[in-house]
């Protein structure tokens, strides 16, 4: 398989604390701090940027409060310095 997937549980509503998930901060207007819901680490990348090919692909998917849909979050990344974190998922998806 070419692709790792992170899922993090939803809360059952936004005033709940728990479960601590990830949010990201997106702007106009859509509402403040959305749950990240999965990450996505596909490796090589599916998308190109002006034509350049990227080692890999990250999809971060957000859940929209106002019911705007699924927003996705895509970062297009090449291999460089070291990452504990990124070999931490790594390392779990070898498993797999």
């Amino acid at each position: 398989p070419n692709m790792l997937r992170i899922s993090y549980p939803r809360r059952k509503n936004k005033k709940d604390l728990e479960p601590d998930v990830p949010t990201v901060d997106v702007p106009q207007g859509w509402g403040k701090f959305l749950d990240v819901v999965r990450v996505d680490f596909v490796c090589p990348a599916e998308h190109t940027l002006l034509g350049e090919k990227f080692d890999c692909e990250i999809r971060i998917y957000v859940i929209q409060k106002a019911g705007r849909g699924v927003p996705v979050i895509t970062l297009l990344a090449k291999v460089g310095k070291f990452n504990n974190h990124l070999q931490e998922a790594l390392d779990e998806f070898q498993k797999v």
